[in-house]
């Protein structure tokens, strides 16, 4: 980095990284979304199935929502393949329908997940906005423009997704779910 793109790159750093909370037991700051969205979505994947499906992928046009276990597999077209031992949630920018991976999100209804749309929205936000930090700091760092990849990062219409998995405990005799290296023969 040239000089003057070094003097840059403090001002790109994320917001919430040069917030300074209080050690002062009297103040209550409000959590950071991190904290908010992790609490929300262990709440969330705690529901019964029952519950869940009812936000499945499988009832969204453009494939948002709930992921049940064993609704992947590493290697879709190996029949024998083991499927993938986790659940998930996803949610993308809300659009309109029509372009691809475009529409609303699915969310749980309020007395069901209490604050999981505004926790999950919020960390979706912060980390987004943390990403196009990083593609700016990046610009910098290979002496371009800091605004190089700004119409990649901020792309409207771009495929922006905030996919969460839990992995619940698996039995031991399990098959596991992630790529493991294989040997030679």
């Amino acid at each position: 980095m040239t000089p003057p793109q070094r003097k840059l790159a403090p001002q790109n750093s994320a917001p919430h990284a040069r917030t300074r909370v209080s050690s002062k037991s009297s103040d209550t700051p409000s959590r950071h979304p991190k904290h908010k969205f992790l609490d929300v979505i262990a709440r969330f994947f705690a529901l019964p199935l029952a519950e869940k499906e009812k936000l499945s992928q499988s009832k969204s046009p453009c494939y948002r929502g709930y992921e049940r276990i064993g609704g992947q597999k590493l290697d879709e077209l190996d029949a024998d393949a083991t499927p993938d031992q986790k659940e998930g949630f996803s949610v993308r920018p809300e659009r309109p329908l029509g372009r691809l991976l475009a529409g609303p999100n699915q969310w749980p209804e309020e007395g069901v997940a209490p604050g999981f749309r505004e926790a999950y929205m919020e960390y979706f936000d912060a980390v987004h906005a943390l990403s196009k930090t990083i593609f700016q700091l990046t610009a910098l760092s290979l002496n371009l423009p800091r605004t190089f990849f700004n119409a990649f990062a901020t792309d409207p219409n771009g495929i922006c997704l905030c996919h969460a998995h839990y992995y619940p405990p698996s039995p031991p005799n399990a098959a596991a779910s992630a790529p493991t290296p294989t040997s030679a023969p």
